[in-house]
């Protein structure tokens, strides 16, 4: 019988039910239902609950009262029978090869989708097609298939050509995907479509509806992320997107290959300059926007101009993007990846305001070109870009490598993306489930050769346990930073007094068996080093690093590793994992090194100089208030007198000379002042890029300054915007240290500044300042589920 006339006698046998009235129920075997099946798809399947019976005919007798057994039961919405999953119907492989699949791959993959084919690409597929469909390869099922493998490939940004490797994989991707959708499509329905055609292995199976919801579990998706075992995520300028780079093998090492040198800030200029470029002021204008147009120049449209594009363009005004250095000349130079060229910061560069400026810092220039070098009139930094923004650029890449752990296994030579589906559950688990959930963050500087230490921390954690046993909260984690002693560690007698510390520190955990025994998880105390901290202070007794920092050495904190089980020594800086939130911590005297690294401005400087006696000269009221008529008086007084002495009077020809040069150097004076009061009062002398914000005078200096702190580092895409002189970073691993894109929340242990919290671009920055201070300890309370930081404080 073949499968169409099965169909149209299965068809007639249920409209033939569907006339008639309705009996009453009655118990069906499965292997009825089984065998109508197998005989519509005219093949054989193996019945796995009913081992007895393994036949594949049936008389018509059996069809009919089978298929009006199901009718009946369908009616009653009381099924017997587990929903049964059809498959594909097996087909007889054949050996196609690649010159047959060719025209067809052509047309479907580069003339569609603009991509081409390497001849193992081009092998595997005909090798896979040939096996799965058969004589069909040519039907609307074959080119559907490539059309798949197409986008997955264009989507996965795996480049412009299919190689056998890479597509082996997008092929398992494709089909997984395919059989994911065929079982939720045939689980979510009641009927059975037995043509249905499906991407599944070449076995018949039947699945039962079995599946239930699994409940995340907060615990997979929260993970500690030390800057040696991040994904490599490079940044490939010509294309404008991170590509998934393996690391060297073997352990971390400072004597990194030159090559990573060459690429540390030209990927950090090439990452800002591609984000300057998704904003809408550097948009080029539309054809439309041209057509409708008044005709005026468009103020908000503006492009950034290669420094070597400037060559032969004398007098013209530019805007320019680079890094600002200083040159062997004591000057400095703007570079970017065409060339460099001399800045003139002295006649006229305005700085716009909030931004702290210094060599290794990204800027945007706006000036004019004259004589090789650059009069610079206004100077700013690139607008942070908000996360939101970055990842769907980027196509909302893990990097992190938490969302996706199996899919880095199976795609591990391919960028790995966050699931957005996925996304919104976790997000809706962590606000419904999770509120419960807390993170202290403790002061810096944690010095554990101090007495006074061991009590702050004695009352902190007491404090912890009591509100875990009374509110009912769940401590997820506690972040200590260093540095853990209050002198660089040194390798003679300091080692044994260090680990001596750190076994006093352990022993002072085992009073408080609530935080090491969590009812869901032990808490997990997180040690982030300090510059006095080994191994690295050995070498630089407590000045700069090398960024990142290793974490704490084993030989010290064994001990408190056997007490403490969820204790985790991290490197500095290190990212924290938390559901959809990524946490980045770092220990850094990042306002004491932006302050000493500034860049001084004279003409802001001489404006407030200008302001200055402007203020003095309104308060006198005195012989000060009228200087100027009186400079004017004494100007007319003189000249008066030289046209005397003119006209015959007895004076020498020395006093003539002297009064010549008296009234000279009392006009340039006078007119000088007249000329710098015009430039203070006249708006909008020249068409700025960067228009200095004018500063409020209720912000208090040190709210201005932590907003000047947040807003340069996020700017900058970096946590160590200086040269490497001032600030040593290890090459290979400078991208552990880049803000893009921007992190959920950034704690910014800082020991030089005040403490603050400031949300800038949708981040939160927060700095809770020493430990111990005003013989009080602090700390920062987070809870993830609202995003809210409270400050806290408790006396020793």
């Amino acid at each position: 019988m073949s499968g169409l006339n099965s169909h149209k006698r299965v068809s007639a046998f249920a409209k033939r039910a569907q006339n008639k009235t309705k009996p009453k129920p009655r118990p069906v075997e499965a292997r009825q239902v089984v065998a109508v099946i197998a005989e519509a798809e005219d093949t054989q399947i193996d019945i796995d609950f009913d081992p007895v019976t393994r036949s594949n005919t049936i008389r018509d007798s059996e069809i009919e009262s089978g298929q009006d057994s199901i009718e009946t039961n369908a009616t009653e919405n009381a099924p017997l029978l587990p929903t049964i999953q059809p498959l594909r119907k097996a087909v007889l492989p054949i050996q196609l090869t690649p010159f047959q699949l060719r025209p067809v791959a052509y047309r479907i993959v580069t003339k569609k989708h603009g991509l081409n084919m390497k001849t193992s690409g081009l092998e595997t597929l005909a090798r896979f097609m040939g096996r799965r469909y058969g004589m069909d390869w040519r039907s609307s099922k074959g080119e559907r298939f490539l059309d798949e493998i197409s986008r997955t490939w264009k989507l996965q940004d795996r480049g412009l050509f299919l190689d056998g490797d890479q597509l082996e994989i997008v092929i398992r991707e494709v089909i997984d995907m395919e059989d994911g959708n065929s079982a939720k499509a045939t689980d979510n329905g009641s009927e059975m479509d037995l043509d249905d055609d499906h991407f599944g292995n070449q076995e018949f199976a039947i699945r039962v509806n079995s599946a239930t919801r699994h409940d995340i579990d907060w615990k997979n998706y929260f993970k500690v992320v030390d800057a040696y075992s991040q994904p490599y995520y490079k940044f490939n300028a010509t294309r404008k997107l991170f590509e998934l780079t393996q690391k060297r093998s073997g352990p971390a090492s400072l004597l990194s290959p030159a090559q990573s040198r060459v690429d540390l800030f030209m990927t950090r200029y090439s990452i800002a300059l591609a984000g300057i470029q998704r904003q809408e002021t550097f948009q080029a204008p539309t054809f439309l926007g041209r057509l409708v147009g008044t005709g005026k120049r468009d103020l908000t449209s503006q492009s950034i101009t290669m420094i070597k594009n400037m060559l032969g363009r004398e007098g013209k005004a530019f805007i320019l993007f680079g890094l600002l250095s200083k040159g062997p000349n004591g000057n400095y130079w703007l570079q970017d990846s065409s060339g460099s060229v001399e800045l003139n910061i002295d006649s006229h560069a305005i700085p716009a305001q909030g931004s702290y400026y210094g060599p290794g810092s990204l800027c945007i220039c706006d000036g004019v070109y004259s004589s090789e070098k650059f009069i610079v009139t206004t100077i700013g930094t690139p607008t942070c870009e908000p996360r939101r923004d970055s990842r769907a650029a980027y196509g909302y890449l893990d990097f992190l490598g938490i969302h996706s752990p199996e899919n880095i296994k199976k795609n591990a030579s391919g960028p790995v993306r966050i699931d957005r589906g996925l996304e919104r559950k976790l997000i809706e688990e962590e606000k419904l489930n999770l509120t419960k959930h807390r993170m202290y963050i403790l002061g810096c500087d944690i010095y554990l050769d101090k007495l006074e230490t061991f009590n702050a921390l004695r009352k902190l954690f007491s404090r912890i346990q009591a509100e875990t046993q009374m509110d009912s909260t769940c401590p997820v984690c506690i972040f200590m930073t260093g540095s853990f002693v209050s002198t660089p560690f040194q390798p003679n007698r300091s080692s044994s007094i260090y680990k001596d510390q750190m076994d006093a520190l352990a022993s002072l955990l085992q009073e408080f068996p609530a935080l090491l025994s969590n009812s869901e998880q032990n808490v997990q105390f997180i040690f982030i080093p300090g510059d006095n901290d080994p191994w690295e202070s050995t070498f630089s007794s407590g000045s700069s690093e090398t960024l990142p920092i290793k974490p704490l050495p084993k030989i010290f904190t064994n001990r408190l590793r056997r007490v403490a089980p969820g204790a985790i020594f991290s490197s500095n800086p290190t990212r924290i994992a938390y559901m959809t939130q990524e946490i980045m911590l770092v220990r850094d005297n990042l306002g004491a090194r932006l302050r000493r690294n500034q860049l001084i401005f004279p003409e802001v400087e001489r404006r407030k100089n200008d302001a200055y006696f402007n203020e003095a000269d309104a308060k006198g009221r005195g012989t000060d208030a009228n200087d100027e008529d009186e400079d004017l008086d004494e100007l007319m007084d003189e000249m008066e007198k030289e046209e005397r002495h003119r006209n015959g009077d007895d004076i020498d020809e020395l006093e003539n000379i002297l009064y010549d040069t008296t009234i000279d150097e009392k006009t340039e004076r006078l007119m000088d002042r007249k000329s710098r009061e015009q430039r203070m009062q006249e708006k909008d002398v020249r068409d700025h890029l960067i228009r200095p914000p004018q500063e409020h005078s209720l912000v208090e200096p040190e709210v201005a300054e932590a907003r000047k702190i947040v807003k340069t580092i996020l700017d900058q895409g970096t946590i160590s915007p200086f040269p490497l002189s001032t600030r040593p970073v290890n090459w290979e691993y400078d991208f552990t240290l880049s803000l893009t894109p921007v992190p959920t929340a950034i704690i910014m242990a800082d020991s030089t500044s005040p403490p603050f919290k400031v949300t800038y671009q949708g981040c939160q920055v927060i700095n809770p300042g020493l430990f111990i201070r005003d013989r009080q300890v602090h700390w920062v309370e987070y809870t993830p589920s609202s995003r809210t930081y409270l400050a806290k404080s408790l006396y020793i």
